[in-house]
């Protein structure tokens, strides 16, 4: 057991099997080492090597695949085409454009552990999220989809008539902003979805924030952006935007704030106390 702790005059000691000592190396399986200046930063992602080395392989690319293979198999999770009967784009496909199996998993999971009964979506592609987040609401619930461009949201509305949930999903087309105006999309939603848009994702957020229920919590995906929000001056307007939201969630000490360093990275947001 090695663990990292810290004494009064906030210097870095490892305890190793109940023995303190200040900058001594710790030789680990294989010749994997854990040493005085190792970082939180060296174990924040499965991939990394502090966290994978007693994976039997050796290519990075192999593990990711292995990674992928077992949360599919013990998360229950399959190929979404196997689940629904979808029309698909001509130009883009769903793996390009919608989320993940193992995300919309964890989106769902989230869903279903807050209680939703409302549920808005931001950007719905084809349907395809809409439908996985219906089975987290019940009988009587609902999902709110915005999607700004009707090619894509005629196909929605087509998969959710096929597919028997016209009933517990509304697919709107338009601009959040305008939507909210004329009370398309009105407040008290249990959980917020935010994956459109990202260029103007500093403008969308406040919007969800205010449409959140007094419990509801807002699931922002895409939170680094290609690793251009992660930028100090990011270098397109889609990163512009998502470090436009991250700022503004920051400025605000009435949330919770927590990321998932998952994907292309998740944050979530919650009123504190609610």
């Amino acid at each position: 057991m090695v663990v990292t702790v810290w004494d009064g005059e906030a210097n870095r000691v490892c305890r190793v099997g109940g023995v303190l000592g200040r900058f001594a190396p710790v030789k680990l399986h294989g010749n994997f080492e854990y040493t005085s200046d190792h970082t939180w930063v060296e174990r924040s992602f499965p991939t990394q090597r502090a966290l994978s080395y007693l994976w039997s392989g050796s290519d990075p690319a192999e593990y990711e695949s292995a990674l992928s293979g077992f949360m599919f198999s013990f998360g229950r999770l399959d190929d979404p085409r196997k689940r629904f009967d979808l029309e698909e784009p001509t130009d883009w496909t769903i793996e390009q454009m919608a989320s993940s199996p193992i995300q919309m998993a964890f989106f769902t999971f989230l869903a279903r552990t807050v209680g939703a009964r409302r549920i808005l979506e931001i950007g719905t592609f084809v349907g395809l999220g809409a439908m996985q987040l219906a089975a987290a609401v019940p009988a009587d619930g609902l999902v709110v989809s915005v999607e700004k461009f009707p090619v894509f949201a005629d196909i929605a509305r087509r998969n959710v008539e096929r597919n028997g949930l016209a009933d517990r999903i509304s697919i709107l087309t338009g601009d959040l902003p305008s939507l909210v105006a004329d009370g398309s999309v009105a407040s008290g939603f249990d959980f917020v979805l935010l994956d459109g848009g990202k260029e103007r994702y500093g403008e969308f957020l406040p919007i969800c924030i205010d449409l959140l229920a007094p419990r509801g919590l807002i699931v922002m995906d895409n939170a680094f952006f290609l690793g251009d929000a992660v930028n100090e001056k990011p270098t397109t307007d889609k990163g512009r935007g998502v470090r436009a939201s991250v700022e503004y969630a920051r400025s605000r000490d009435d949330l919770d704030l927590s990321f998932v360093p998952f994907s292309d990275g998740i944050l979530l947001i919650r009123r504190r106390g609610g």
